[in-house]
């Protein structure tokens, strides 16, 4: 198994990773009186698809309002990624972006943006639900990504708000013979848009942003893209997630957590708009954009164990399918579990960086991220 090969590498990313947490640690304590946080984290990559690489991951907590006593720190937090599918191709994959979340006057208004552009090399997957349906062909997608959305504290802990997102991608084969077998699997050519809008309620008294220990969320999500916003095609989305936290123990070193998501599809779905096992906040196991299709549905649990003050250990499984192009009763179930690193980088506020390794069906991933999973 090729992903053996990189387990050095990981170690010595990680070596770097615990002393970056430290002096944010140290950096928080100076800056108490200001509030100011940060931390920058490098951390590894690896999954089947994109292959074998690391991650820079820089973020910055603060108060808008120092006045402000209930609203959580506002974030700013960049990434960047950079990997190699096979080391026998000369080209690489390369992602790099901006996330900015503003909580404002006592938690009463949310803004959300983000932005980022990359040139990834992958292999390509047909829409559906069976395993197998590759076409073996290097792809490359590239484009740029950007929207913005705007929530509202409009009774008690419900959240309600409208936002906006804009992409403008394309995808084509590495070489002649990749282009044409895209090509022949209808794939389109040539600059695409999305354009959308979105309704977002939201319901949430989880205790942290990033690792709630008590409180659920539950989100509904509404989108519509169509030719006279700007878009390649029409279509919508309907998407609902569910996640619930319980400490087990009065010293908050145990906790269970689960996730119930669906996202479905109407219309005419544009290719990276498909949904797909492996993508964020889903089931981990999954190359992203193996097993896509016009819909999903997820389950998961996860378990937490923090035996130490700042490092702690984590377990997971799920389950989850694609559905729409596959008709749902003809859609195949897959498992997916693992085990998980934490590690708290700013511990004041729950700030852990996290490495899990997961298996699906057939296939191993490794995700390095700052805050948990769900």
């Amino acid at each position: 198994m090729k992903f053996l090969y990189t387990i050095p590498l990981f170690l010595f990313i990680l070596l770097l990773a615990v002393p970056a947490g430290l002096i944010a640690e140290e950096s928080d304590s100076a800056k108490e009186e200001k509030k100011v946080k940060w931390t920058i984290v490098p951390g590894p990559f690896y999954n089947p698809n994109l292959g074998t690489g690391i991650q820079i991951l820089p973020m910055v907590m603060y108060p808008v309002d120092k006045s402000d006593k209930i609203s959580p720190l506002s974030t700013t937090m960049g990434f960047f990624l950079w990997s190699k599918p096979d080391w026998d191709i000369d080209d690489s994959t390369i992602i790099g972006g901006l996330n900015q979340k503003f909580h404002l006057a006592e938690d009463t208004w949310r803004l959300s943006l983000y932005g980022a552009g990359a040139r990834v090399l992958y292999r390509y997957y047909l829409p559906g639900n069976s395993p197998g349906e590759n076409l073996d062909v290097w792809a490359y997608s590239r484009g740029f990504y950007s929207g913005t959305k705007v929530e509202y504290r409009t009774w008690r802990d419900l959240f309600t708000g409208l936002g906006y997102d804009f992409q403008i991608y394309d995808i084509y084969g590495r070489d002649d013979l990749a282009q044409l077998i895209l090509d022949l699997a209808g794939v389109p050519k040539g600059t695409q848009y999305n354009s959308s809008i979105s309704a977002y309620a939201s319901w949430d008294t989880r205790d942290s942003q990033f690792a709630p220990h008590s409180g659920m969320q539950i989100n509904l999500q509404g989108t519509y893209a169509d030719t006279w916003l700007g878009s390649s095609t029409t279509y919508g989305q309907i998407i609902a997630d569910y996640s619930q936290y319980k400490i087990l123990d009065r010293q908050e070193k145990h906790l269970l957590s689960w996730n119930i998501k669906t996202q479905t599809g109407l219309g005419d779905i544009p290719e990276n708009q498909l949904s797909s096992l492996g993508s964020r906040g889903g089931i981990r196991g999954y190359m992203s954009g193996e097993f896509k299709d016009k819909s999903t549905i997820e389950g998961q649990a996860e378990y937490r164990f923090f035996p130490v003050e700042r490092f702690g250990l984590a377990g997971f499984f799920g389950l989850g399918t694609t559905y729409g192009y596959t008709p749902i009763s003809e859609a195949t179930l897959f498992p997916a579990g693992g085990f998980g690193l934490r590690f708290a980088m700013i511990p004041t506020e729950r700030v852990n960086a996290r490495l899990d390794f997961a298996w699906g069906r057939d296939s191993f991933s490794i995700y390095f991220a700052l805050g948990e999973s769900f």
